[in-house]
Order: C-alpha cells, then sequence, then structure tokens
C-alpha cells in the first residue's frame, strides 16, 4: 500500500511539475530542448552520462565524425555550452527539488542531488575530452596515412626514375656493343667472303649429287613396290582360289552330311542324355543321327524359338528338342513301351 501510494505521490509530482514547467520558445538551448523533449525537468535523475559515453565511443571509432550530444556536435562543443548545460542540469535539479520535498525537508538541495551535479559536469567534460582525444588521433591516423602515402609516391617516383636512368644507359651499353658488333661482323664477312663462295659451290655439287641418289632410290623403290604389288596379286588369287576350293570341299560335305542326316533315324537314351544345352542344330543332329520334324516356330521377344522332335527307340516314344536362335534351350523324352531289338 506503502509503495502504490508514493507511486501515485511521484507521479502526481511529474505531472504538476511538467505542466507548471515553462516550455521555452523554439531556438532555445539545445540541452534545454532534449530536456523539453523528454517532458520537462521531471526527467533529469533519468539521465546518465555513463550510458551514453560507450555508445558514443564506438560510433567514433566506427569512423563517424558528425557523432551527437544532445542533439549537437560533440566536436563542435564548447566552454560556453558546457557551463550553459551544467546550468541548465543544476536548474532542473531545483525545481525538481522544490516539487518533490516534502513540508519537513530541508530547501537546500540534498546531498545526493549536489553530488549528481557535480558528476554530471565531470562526466560531461570527460566525454567531451575522450571525443576530442579520439577525434585528434583519427587525424593524426589519416595524417600518418597520408604522409606514409606521400613517402610511398616519392620512393615510386625514385624508382621509377632509376628504373628510368638504369634503361636508358642499357640502352647506350646496348647502342655501342651493336655498333661494335656491326663492325666486327663486316671485317668478319669481308675475310670470309671468297671461303663462303666456295661453300656455296661445294653445297650446290652436294645438292646434284643428292638428287641424283634420290631419283635413283625413288626408281628402284618404285620397281621393288611394283614387284611387291605383283606378289601380293598372285597371292591373293591363290588365296581365293584356295578359299573358293575350300568353300566347294565343305559345301559339298554339308550336302552329303543333309543326305546322310535325311534319312529317318531313332534315338537311344545316351543320345538323349549326350545332347547339351548350349549345342546347336547342327551338333544335335549330327549327334542323333539325322534331322529332327520342326513342329513349330515362332518369334519371342527378339529371338525365334523352334521346336523339333525325333522318333524314340521305344514304342510311341519321343524326344523333343527346342531351340532359341539355333542354340539347344530345353530336351524332353517321352517313352512307353520299348520296342523290340533288331
Amino acid at each position: 500500500m506503502r509503495v502504490s501510494r508514493f507511486r501515485l505521490s511521484v507521479a502526481i509530482i511529474l505531472i504538476a511539475f511538467s505542466s507548471s514547467s515553462p516550455v521555452p520558445a523554439a531556438g532555445g538551448h539545445f540541452f534545454q530542448n532534449m530536456m523539453n523533449a523528454r517532458g520537462g525537468c521531471g526527467a533529469v535523475p533519468t539521465i546518465n552520462l555513463r550510458a551514453i559515453r560507450s555508445d558514443i565511443r564506438e560510433q567514433q571509432l566506427l569512423g563517424k565524425e558528425d557523432v551527437l550530444l544532445f542533439g549537437k556536435p560533440i566536436l563542435d562543443w564548447t566552454e560556453d555550452d558546457v557551463t550553459t548545460t551544467v546550468r541548465i542540469y543544476g536548474d532542473c535539479w531545483q525545481k525538481y527539488h522544490a516539487m518533490t520535498a516534502g513540508p519537513k525537508d530541508s530547501p537546500a538541495l540534498p546531498s545526493f542531488a549536489q553530488g549528481a551535479i557535480r558528476q554530471f559536469e565531470a562526466d560531461l567534460r570527460s566525454i567531451i575530452k575522450t571525443a576530442r582525444d579520439i577525434d585528434d588521433q583519427r587525424k593524426a591516423q589519416v595524417a600518418a596515412r597520408a604522409e606514409l602515402e606521400k613517402a610511398k609516391a616519392q620512393r615510386r617516383r625514385e624508382r621509377e626514375e632509376s628504373e628510368v636512368q638504369r634503361q636508358q644507359e642499357q640502352l647506350r651499353q646496348q647502342a655501342q656493343r651493336d655498333r661494335e658488333t656491326a663492325e666486327e661482323t663486316r671485317r668478319q664477312a669481308e675475310a670470309e667472303e671468297p671461303r663462303i663462295n666456295e661453300i656455296t659451290n661445294e653445297a650446290e655439287r652436294a645438292r646434284l649429287e643428292r638428287e641424283a641418289a634420290e631419283r635413283r632410290l625413288a626408281e628402284v623403290r618404285s620397281r621393288i613396290d611394283d614387284q611387291e604389288k605383283a606378289r601380293r596379286l598372285a597371292q591373293g588369287q591363290a588365296d581365293l582360289a584356295d578359299a573358293s576350293r575350300r568353300q566347294l570341299l565343305q559345301r559339298q560335305a554339308e550336302l552329303e552330311e543333309d543326305a546322310r542326316l535325311s534319312r529317318k533315324c531313332t534315338v537311344n537314351l545316351q543320345q538323349f542324355n549326350d545332347a547339351r544345352l548350349g549345342m546347336s542344330i547342327r551338333e544335335v543332329e549330327r549327334l542323333f543321327g539325322c534331322k529332327g520334324v520342326e513342329a513349330s516356330a515362332m518369334r519371342s521377344y527378339h529371338s525365334i524359338v523352334t521346336t523339333f522332335t525325333w522318333d524314340g527307340r521305344m514304342a510311341l516314344s519321343r524326344v523333343t528338342a527346342t531351340f532359341r536362335d539355333s542354340t539347344l534351350e530345353s530336351k524332353t523324352q517321352f517313352a512307353s513301351i520299348r520296342k523290340p531289338e533288331p
């Protein structure tokens, strides 16, 4: 209850103080304008320069030059600004104390208010001095960098001038060497000209001899090439005749085998067992001794599936073989009563 009454009393005092405090006209002192914007002197206890110090320092270290303190650039503050600000701050404390003091309180400012005014002035001057020191350091750094760049530019110009002089001296020395070399070359040419003519004649004779030798070599190679072509032609004709003869003999053998396999035969159990998957149709026919009867043929995907049948040795027995693309894929034997042996 006491806390609520105290808060209510402070609120009533601040409202009365704000309404009774005169509002300066526009264009007054910037600190007074700031106080008015905060509601008048009732906000004087809330001003804490120590909390502002770090923000101003951070802004300056980030390179910002127009950092404001109470609405005015901090680097533009004068001694009059400091004195006037401290006076306004102290007057606000006087008004604040007069409005908040009880009937038994002394009319003089309490010690904490006087201490706040002294601390405010000390902090204000410290913040301004620190800001100026940081600005002086920044200017010194800028000047040092400018001086360093100037020194670098001077050294660069000196190096460039030295390089130009060195290149000019090299060009003069090279020109002198070129003149000496040209003179020496001229004397050597005059001394060696007869020898050069002799060497030229020898080279011409050697060229003619080389060309004659190359022509003879080309003729020999041409004859060798002709002989090699004739040999390859004869060999090709002989190989062709031999291949034709082998094809003819193979065809005759196939015809004889077809005639032999066209005879009717029966397949016994051993022959059936010897038929291996993967054998070709011709291999199966040779194993069984005759051709089978084509029972069916069909296309399956990209393959041709053909089924052939043979008679077995037993009565009513039959052997069935299925080929996929002429390759044995499966075989089956059906048998009942065995035929009498002849």
